[in-house]
């Protein structure tokens, strides 16, 4: 074994940087990295952003916002996003 690297990896990961010495492979492949992405349900997204919603009430009425459509909730690759679409009160 090298440095404690499984035997069958081992090989595998020769024959990648052969591969990769001859130019097939553009970049290499970082074999640690999680490339896990965040699911969240459509039903989980709706009634969070129905609780970002009347959560948003303590800033409307801090400094006079109103919604002006509906919380929007997009899942990215690391992060959660939460759209609130406002306007200002008069």
């Amino acid at each position: 074994q090298v440095l404690g690297v499984d035997p069958g990896l081992a090989l595998l990961l020769g024959h990648y940087l052969q591969f990769a010495d001859y130019g097939f492979l553009a970049s290499q492949v970082d074999l640690l990295q999680d490339r896990r992405k965040l699911k969240i349900s459509r039903e989980d997204t709706e009634e969070f952003a129905n609780l970002m919603a009347r959560d948003f009430e303590m800033l409307a009425e801090r400094y006079y916002l109103d919604l002006a459509g509906d919380v929007r909730v997009r899942v990215a690759q690391d992060k959660v996003v939460v759209t609130f679409p406002i306007s200002k009160q008069l």
